[in-house]
């Protein structure tokens, strides 16, 4: 049987990239740095995670490691740990959760003990942890000291993990703490451990830095308030509604029966507009609507709302990766539906002479991984051929 590579992954982030070896059946996952050169052989059956330094690893025996890009090494070698989790807190400082006997416990990048295998989960907030154990939950410092100790049901209502960090979202105020107590939520005071108003939410994010939350209602909506509680936006709408930045939210719900995705302020005002106002998808300041039989293309500008770039037709599908727009043109081949891929910048002007069966991005402005057929070549942007990727054996 033959071996061939069959995906490498669009990754704008790192000076690497995940491919996907095919022998048959059987499909590997392997590391690729910008000069076509293996970092990691495909020997894994997955993996993840690989915007930054470490990448999540699935390997044969299903456990779970964590490759540092940096070094070459997994960090269940380097560090001696059971790891199966990273955390990021919001100033972007890098730990390890790692798992002993039953219990999990925190680990800094160099190995060090931060808190020993004690609990049954930990999240950041701000630069603090949220922990559960048998003795409840509870908000601790790097050092292990309470902020707001056992004595809430919940600490931090997460939206979907939203408000707890480890993505791209807002700075938080974390001087107002989000707490329940049997089915209430409400905030209390850093400093003091009072409660800051009598009001309470069936679920309660904590405050943006500009002064901003989330809620829910008793049916699970989302809505948003200000610095002193006003309602601005009421939970009717929305089932779902996640920052994407301190002044923008991206919210999915339903409209006379209808599934809705919009792009909204903080006040709940969309910023697309209302003919394109549902968007199929939103990365790094752009966003594709569908309306028509047409693709539209919008870039957010300095006032904050979003301007339409360019459109395209049905059959050729826009998708948002960074600086550029990869459009996927679908035709029927004899029976079966085909595609070829163009790249364009967010104005829709070309940036290749002519189209691939497959065009990924990197992090480097002047690489690109090309697919003809079965063969993967990096590109510079003259599109000029750097090398072919050569599959190694996965047998």
């Amino acid at each position: 049987m033959s071996t061939y590579i069959s995906d490498i992954f669009d990754n704008p982030y790192s000076n690497h990239t995940v491919a996907l070896v095919s022998t048959g059946r059987k499909i590997r996952a392997g590391v690729i740095d910008l000069d076509g050169k293996w970092l990691l052989e495909p020997r894994y059956r997955m993996i993840t995670r690989w915007g930054g330094r470490y990448l999540e690893v699935e390997k044969e025996n299903r456990k779970r490691d964590f490759w540092d890009s940096k070094t070459g090494r997994f960090i269940s070698d380097s560090l001696g740990l059971n790891v199966n989790n990273l955390l990021v807190t919001s100033s972007g400082k890098t730990f390890f959760v790692f798992y002993n006997r039953g219990n999990i416990g925190l680990a800094a990048e160099d190995g060090t003990i931060v808190f020993p295998a004690r609990y049954w989960s930990i999240l950041p907030f701000g630069e603090d942890f949220v922990v559960r154990s048998r003795e409840g939950c509870e908000l601790i410092d790097i050092e292990g000291n309470f902020i707001v100790p056992n004595g809430y049901d919940d600490i931090v209502y997460g939206f979907r993990s939203e408000c707890l960090w480890g993505g791209d979202y807002p700075a938080y105020n974390v001087s107002k703490i989000p707490v329940r107590k049997g089915e209430e939520w409400f905030y209390i005071d850093r400093n003091t451990g009072a409660r800051i108003s009598n009001r309470t939410y069936h679920g309660l994010g904590p405050f943006t830095e500009t002064g901003y939350a989330l809620f829910s209602d008793k049916r699970d909506r989302k809505g948003i308030i200000d610095c002193k509680e006003n309602v601005q936006l009421t939970a009717n709408k929305y089932d779902m509604l996640h920052w994407e930045g301190t002044d923008l939210l991206e919210g999915y719900g339903t409209m006379r029966g209808k599934r809705i995705h919009r792009l909204i302020n903080p006040l709940g005002k969309s910023l697309i507009p209302k003919y394109w106002a549902d968007i199929r998808d939103y990365q790094d300041s752009k966003a594709i609507s569908v309306k028509g039989g047409k693709n539209a293309v919008f870039t957010r500008m300095q006032s904050g709302a979003f301007s339409k770039s360019f459109c395209t037709p049905n059959e050729y599908v826009p998708f948002i990766c960074k600086d550029y727009i990869v459009i996927h043109h679908y035709f029927r081949k004899r029976t079966r539906l085909s595609g070829l891929y163009t790249l364009c910048n967010a104005a829709g002007e070309s940036i290749f002479s002519r189209d691939y069966d497959r065009i990924s991005i990197s992090a480097h402005p002047d690489r690109f991984f090309v697919c003809e057929g079965k063969k993967w070549f990096l590109i510079n942007g003259k599109e000029e051929v750097l090398c072919e990727i050569l599959p190694p054996s996965i047998d």
